[in-house]
């Protein structure tokens, strides 16, 4: 019985993982693979015939040197896209081999890709080979899990930044931003493709159909270009050059809002850049009124100086949460007539106010013809009480809601 060996999970992978130095002999690639795992720094871990995923930054042979040394019985390391090709590997040990992350490849894409490819090479086989495919296909989704845990434990706060930093490779002496972007399914590898190949330095999670990604400052804006001790002037800088690059690499025609969060100094405040961009993200979603930066086709980018009006107004929503039923009371009212009657009032109250008195636009929106839209809100009128045409009423049905998501909701649906 066959047990698997390196060469039969490298071959099928070609271009997905580059040689970093001399092509691997004969030798090196009959190492045989038991399964994958994530270096670890620091911790103690058995990486005996694995191939090893490197999130660390590699900046120095110093520094690889230790990292192979440290992962002497694996079967190879696996670095990132922008570890120097040129890095000396002299003095260096023979194994494990060292190969680098093509940059057209995402992380995530590549664990996948070398699972499959281990499947097809050990379908034939029976015994050690299958079994080590079967390993590396668990390993695999354990390798993906605990790199998704590592970066979610920063993105939500932890007192202990320090290790799961250290597995992702972010360093703790840069500056970084999070931004958070609301991407369907079919645009999610192509964005997360273009983060990778733009900045090789990001690590991404997707968490509740959002996409957050960590960024390098120095990787969006040179060093040069930016002045210390000018934080909205530097927040502006990478909100433009993000806006520029990601608008030159990403093409879609559905709506793609990212949220840019605040510039934050090391790993240890990395959920603070997370929920300025999560409330970003969340004003650029804000459903009142035309959509921010709507002209921008498709992928709509932004700080929080960009949306400044929505964030406002979502804060002051978020703190009128617990008196949202009491705002609501009337729009409830409605919203049971509709249930019965079938007729449509809570959703043009909605379309009125985000129309701000154009009853012709706003009549053309809901399909029906202008006397027929100020027929609904005299009838509105009689039977809650709402009247849009008053301030103080149309004042209240717009703070209610702002201050209560689920009658919201109902009008949009």
């Amino acid at each position: 019985m066959d047990t698997l060996r390196l060469e039969a999970v490298l071959a099928p992978a070609e271009g997905l993982l580059i040689p970093l130095g001399p092509t691997p002999d004969e030798a090196a690639l009959q190492r045989p693979v038991t399964g994958l795992e994530i270096y670890q720094p620091g911790t103690p871990t058995d990486y005996t015939d694995r191939i090893v995923l490197v999130m660390t930054v590699i900046d120095d042979a110093h520094k690889l040197q230790q990292i192979q040394a440290e992962c002497g019985g694996a079967a190879a390391l696996v670095v990132q896209p922008d570890t120097a090709a040129g890095l000396s590997m002299t003095g260096a040990p023979v194994t494990p081999v060292v190969l680098r992350r093509s940059p057209w490849v995402t992380m995530d894409a590549l664990i996948r890709a070398l699972t499959s490819l281990t499947r097809i090479s050990a379908h034939d086989q029976t015994g050690p080979a299958e079994q080590a495919a079967e390993t590396l296909e668990r390993d695999a989704a354990l390798a993906v899990h605990r790199r998704e845990s590592a970066l979610l434990a920063l993105l939500q706060g932890t007192t202990e930044a320090a290790v799961p930093a250290a597995m992702l490779g972010l360093r703790p002496d840069l500056d970084h931003v999070v931004i958070a972007s609301a991407v369907v399914s079919k645009d999610l590898e192509a964005l997360r493709l273009s983060l990778s190949v733009g900045f090789p330095e990001e690590r991404s999670v997707l968490s509740d159909g959002v996409l957050f990604s960590v960024l390098p400052v120095h990787s969006v804006v040179a060093a040069e270009a930016l002045r210390p001790g000018h934080p909205v002037e530097t927040q502006a800088r990478v909100t433009d050059e993000l806006r520029a690059r990601l608008g030159r690499a990403v093409h879609t025609s559905e709506d793609l809002p990212i949220g840019v969060g605040s510039v934050v100094s090391g790993v240890f405040s990395l959920h603070e850049s997370a929920a300025v961009a999560r409330e970003t993200l969340r004003a650029l979603k804000f459903k009142l009124g035309a959509p921010a930066l709507a002209d921008a086709r498709g992928l709509r980018i932004a700080g929080g100086a960009d949306v400044a009006d929505a964030l406002a107004l979502i804060r002051a929503g978020d703190a009128l949460r617990p008196h949202g039923a009491a705002l609501a009371e009337l729009l409830t009212l409605l919203a049971e007539y509709d249930r019965v009657h079938h007729s449509g009032l809570l959703p043009t109250v909605l379309t009125a106010l985000e129309h701000r008195g154009n009853l012709s636009q706003a009549a053309r929106q809901l399909g029906i013809h202008e006397n027929s839209l100020r027929t609904r809100l005299e009838r509105i009128r009689v039977l809650s009480g709402i009247d849009l045409n008053e301030p103080v009423s149309a004042l209240r049905t717009m703070v209610a809601f702002l201050a209560n998501p689920g009658i919201h909701n109902e009008a949009r649906s």
